[in-house]
């Protein structure tokens, strides 16, 4: 992975377990780990804020998971799509 940014995912929209997150454009998200891991924040459709735990592979989030659900995969959808 060469792109460790975790801004690059800033507007994405994550389908976990049926529900959409849409990642906030958090400045002081910090960089996701050398493995593809870390957490982001992001909204539910109720605006509330919580963190995502997410791998992320070939430059798209592919797993996540949240405080109280397990690891699951997930689509990703750009912003504007």
């Amino acid at each position: 992975m060469t792109d460790r940014s975790a801004a690059q995912f800033a507007g994405h929209t994550v389908v976990y377990r049926g529900v959409r997150y849409t990642i906030d454009a958090n400045d002081d998200v910090p960089d996701l780990l050398p493995d593809g891991t870390g957490m982001l924040l992001a909204h539910n459709r109720r605006g509330d804020l919580m963190a995502l735990a997410v791998l992320v592979q070939d430059g798209r989030i592919t797993r996540a998971a949240t405080l109280r659900g397990p690891w699951a995969d997930v689509t990703t959808e750009e912003p504007g799509t």
